[in-house]
């Protein structure tokens, strides 16, 4: 390998000469077994992998893992190789390869093999076809070949030869469209329309008497081939009229016979019905003609047909002609003349209804009545209240579907009216409109023909009229003002809609009555609650229609949330009322509850104040009491539940010497707030000690090599009256430390604050947007210190208490304005060394935790994946793991994959609900504390499996979807807004895009 090179073919070996051909010659060989290759790895061997073998000298030509002798054939076959060459296809055609180029004297051939014969010239000859078929299948009138084809290329070519002669050049002989004559004989073409997907194409060869074939395009850049089935190329060795069709050729037979006259069966005002018998032979259908025009086609199986949509009182004349198998019409039958029967009245006009109304018209739509009597429709009456109020011209009497308007303007604001429509061949005699129509009818009319509308008797001239449809003169949709107190709203009439949402904006896409049809989207605009019942700064929107009877709808937030029914039907309104939406249900909206009775405060110490009253009686029509809402100075500090029953309440962290004004409001199971009791004022006592700080923990740190323990705490439920300036650290019950509040940060608070109603009386001045220690932000914020002070391995146990506000800060303070924030007299008498009792002990082990392992580091790390699927079922699979440390510690392991460690929808962890609960499936977060300062003791790295786009909600939103998350408090913006599992986020989408 790789044997004897091939050289480029010369010029001057014709059709084997050129580009892509090679050759190579041996004087001496007889025979002869050869592979060829391109001196690689890539051979050309014969069928079935085999070798080619010569068995005799001569002149051979291998193409396409064909061999054959050159001197055996009297010209070289130059067609298009049957395999369809290279290149794709075309609705299923195969495509040739490049063209073949014209033969020339090949080179000489030994000695002993006689020179071939000059080969034919190639076919020149063409002409287009325009007799019509019967007289193209004359024999007679046949002379050569005639080729029909059928196919949807713009211009097909004809690239051929007679059987033995030279091929024509490419692309070929073009194939110009079929003569009207024989495109009307023809299913190809619709009865003449050229312009149809499927042309008709014929060409007419009259000196060929065979033809072998291909069709193409004609490219010229991309050449597209029609071949026989298989990828051979056509091929006819006699003449005639031949169709190709489907990569099908076939001879043109003779058309079908005329079939015999057709028989009207029946007639009605605007049908006919006709049959006929069946002709003998194979047909592919019938076509039928009205008055000399195609009408339609029927299968072959068929011989009846209707004709509808005609005039009454009109005479047709009908034929048909067969259509063959291969597409050819034959002549037609003679003519049967049908009558249709005289006209009658008008079907009732179809569709009325109301297109819009307002203060100022009313607009009425309707459509043709489907059955017009026989004649055309030409004009409408409308009645209003029974009278005769306008004829309106039809808007096309020819068209079924179309829709006829006509606008009423001379209407009164709230005004019923009761309209119908009746629909007219002509409008009456006296009328205007009669005579502007019948001029119109006139221009279209024969010479002296009559219009038959006139014959038609007055008695049938008019319909059913189509109603009577009520119709009051106010727009439905018109958004009214709502008010702000719950009772005045239920006296309204009309419809008026609250809903509770977390959208910035809602809308509702709604339909007052089917005939008006639904609003464009968004849809109307829902506008804040301006009701006392349903605040707005709760989420309470409102649509108020005062003009509405019946509504359906659904809501959304103008963009892509949408909130229905569950089962994503639609919120539906059959009569009028007030009715509330909240989570996906719809009710309706009893009358508020009453007053709470008796109300009562007392001050229990300088910081709490203690609340209780009586509920008041549910009235008829008022719904059962779900609760109470508790107003400090105008504003809620607590939804009191448990019903009717649930009457005390104690409000904590208050400031001592300081005046508050307390309310009372009963709220009933539909969530409405009923008015608010009479205010009563309290004034709270002496200040008292604080209660222990909460949620004291204890963690290890590791800075700069050194070991330290970190403390974090949250102020107290209850500051005793008086601000807690400052914290107490213990360790092992010894005070260590103490931890200061910021002056700045109670100055920063005094002076932000200002007064809800800077104009009251001086003395009730102290009523402030901020009106206990709960409120201020540094209260809420957490505290930390960290003790340095240390010895590694050894355990500690931390404490916290709470240190009031002491003489030696009362001047610092005052200068912030604290005094006129709280409007309190303690700065006048605080006293010293005010200390509330320690918190729970936090334990501690004073063991760092590990550095985690970072990239690069040349290190080892055998990690243990300590969890399985099974784990989760453990009484607490943190304990199991605390004893296998000592020995996986002795194996090596210096990292440990712990499950998911947040509260869970699922038991293995992986569909987290809230993130910082860590009690779960696996045991609860003192466990996994442990377990966690175990392993670094161990020198175990802790490493815990979390998922971060993994989050399941806990609540669902006002429309019922679960889109409200806790700890941390997300909302819909955390969800892709095109999320198929979650609908209605408002995030990005899901590929990232805004």
């Amino acid at each position: 390998p790789p044997g004897l090179p091939f050289k480029a073919s010369p010029p001057g070996l014709g059709n084997v000469a050129g580009s892509g051909w090679f050759v190579i010659r041996f004087p001496t060989a007889s025979s002869l077994e050869f592979v060829p290759n391109n001196g690689g790895s890539s051979w050309d061997k014969a069928n079935g992998n085999s070798n080619y073998i010569l068995s005799r000298p001569g002149l051979w030509k291998l193409d396409s893992g064909r061999l054959e002798n050159l001197q055996d054939q009297p010209a070289p076959k130059i067609s298009p190789p049957l395999d369809g060459g290279t290149g794709g296809t075309d609705n299923g055609r195969q495509q040739a390869p490049s063209a073949p180029v014209a033969s020339a004297p090949l080179a000489p051939a030994p000695a002993a093999a006689p020179r071939p014969a000059p080969a034919p010239m190639p076919i020149t000859d063409a002409r287009t076809v325009e007799v019509a078929l019967s007289q193209l299948t004359s024999v007679e009138a046949t002379q050569g070949i005639v080729l029909l084809y059928r196919s949807a290329w713009a211009a097909p070519h004809l690239h051929c030869r007679e059987i033995g002669a030279t091929w024509t050049s490419m692309p070929g002989l073009p194939i110009p469209r079929a003569g009207k004559a024989l495109i009307t004989d023809f299913e190809a073409g619709a009865g003449g329309n050229q312009e149809d997907e499927s042309a008709l194409f014929a060409v007419h060869l009259p000196t060929c008497s065979s033809l072998e074939f291909v069709i193409n395009d004609g490219g010229p850049q991309h050449f597209r081939w029609d071949k026989a089935a298989g990828g051979a190329n056509f091929s006819l060795a006699n003449k005639g009229v031949f169709l190709i069709s489907g990569g099908r050729l076939e001879k043109v037979v003779p058309p079908p016979p005329a079939p015999s006259r057709p028989t009207i069966s029946s007639a009605s005002k605007t049908s006919v019905s006709l049959t006929w018998p069946a002709i003998q032979g194979s047909v592919r259908g019938y076509r039928v003609w009205r008055d000399g025009a195609l009408l339609t086609t029927v299968a072959g199986g068929r011989t009846s047909y209707m004709d509808s949509g005609l005039l009454a009182s009109h005479e047709y004349a009908y034929t048909v002609s067969a259509v063959s198998s291969q597409g050819a019409q034959g002549p037609s039958s003679e003519a049967a003349l049908g009558k249709t029967e005289a006209a009658g009245a008008p079907g009732m006009p179809e569709g009325l209804r109301v297109a819009s109304a307002s203060p100022k018209a009313v607009q009425l739509e309707w459509c043709c009545p489907t059955d017009t009597g026989g004649a055309p429709v030409t004009a409408y009456m409308i009645m209003r209240d029974g009278k005769a109020l306008k004829t309106v011209a039809a808007v096309d009497a020819s068209a079924q579907t179309a829709k006829n308007t006509w606008s009423d303007t001379s209407v009164k604001d709230g005004t019923t009216y009761s309209y119908s429509v009746t629909a007219l061949h002509l409008p009456p005699e006296k009328d205007e409109l009669r005579k502007t129509i019948l001029r119109a009818r006139e221009k279209l009319l024969a010479p002296k023909e009559k219009d038959f509308l006139l014959s038609i008797p007055a008695a049938l001239n008019a319909s059913p009229p189509a109603g009577p449809l009520e119709v009051q003169a106010v727009d439905e949709l018109e958004v009214g003002t709502c008010s702000k107190d719950l009772k005045e709203q239920l006296k309204l009439k009309g419809i008026t809609i609250y809903y509770k949402t977390s959208w910035q904006a809602a809308y509702a896409h709604c339909c007052t009555k089917a005939e008006l049809g639904w609003t464009a989207l968004p849809g109307v605009e829902l506008t804040q609650s301006p009701t006392l019942a349903f605040p707005a700064n709760e989420g309470w929107f409102v649509l108020y229609l005062p003009n509405a009877r019946h509504l359906e709808f659904v809501l959304n937030d103008g963009k892509q949330a949408f909130d229905k029914l569950p089962g994503g039907q639609n919120y539906s309104v059959p009569f009028g009322g007030v009715l509330r939406i909240n989570h996906g249900h719809l009710d309706r909206v009893a009358l508020p509850p009453q007053v709470p009775l008796d109300l009562a405060a007392e001050a229990v110490g300088g910081s709490r104040i203690s609340l209780t009253w009586r509920a008041p009686q549910v009235a008829e029509g008022e719904a059962p009491l779900a609760g109470f809402k508790v107003f400090r100075n105008g504003r809620v500090v607590c939804n009191c539940e448990g019903g009717a029953t649930n009457t005390r309440f104690i409000d904590k962290n208050l400031f001592a010497f300081t005046d508050y004004e307390y309310s009372v409001a009963a709220v009933n199971n539909q969530g409405v707030n009923g008015p608010l009791s009479v205010a009563v004022p309290v004034k709270t006592d002496l200040p008292g000690p604080p209660s222990e700080p909460r949620n004291v923990r204890a963690c290890v740190r590791k800075e700069a090599a050194k070991i330290r323990i970190h403390l974090e705490w949250e102020p107290p439920a209850d500051c005793g009256g008086a601000p807690v300036a400052a914290y107490e650290v213990l360790r092992d019950g010894i005070v260590v430390s103490s931890v200061e509040v910021p002056t700045s940060r109670l100055r920063s608070e005094a002076e932000a604050c200002q007064p809800m109603d800077p104009e009251a009386a001086g003395e009730r001045r102290w009523i402030r947007s901020s009106c206990s220690y709960s409120q201020l932000s540094w209260f809420n914020d957490a505290l930390e210190w960290s003790d340095e002070d240390v010895v590694d391995g050894e355990s500690y146990s931390y404490q916290v208490r709470a240190v009031q506000l002491g003489p030696d800060r009362v001047d610092d303070v005052r200068e912030g304005g604290l005094m006129q924030r709280c409007g309190s007299r303690f700065l006048e008498n605080v006293l010293p060394d005010v200390v509330g009792p320690a918190s729970s002990p936090a334990e501690v082990r004073a063991v760092p935790f590990l550095d985690i392992p970072r990239l690069g580091e040349q290190r080892p790390i055998i990690m243990f994946q300590a969890f399985d699927w099974g784990s989760c079922k453990a009484e607490s699979w943190y304990t199991i793991l605390l004893g296998l440390l000592p020995e996986l510690r002795t194996a090596g392991v210096n990292m440990m994959w712990l499950p998911p460690p947040s509260d869970s929808v699922d038991e293995h962890g992986y569909l987290p609900r809230k993130w910082y609960n860590l009690d779960n499936h696996y045991g609860s977060a003192g466990a996994l504390h442990r377990l966690v300062h175990a392993l670094h003791a161990q020198e175990i790295v802790p490493m815990l499996d979390v998922v971060v786009n993994h989050r399941c909600a806990s609540l669902q939103d006002s429309a019922g979807r679960w889109l409200k998350f806790e700890e941390p408090d997300w909302e819909g913006w955390a969800i892709c807004c095109d999320s198929p599992a979650i609908p209605g986020g408002t995030g990005s989408r899901c590929t990232g895009e805004p």
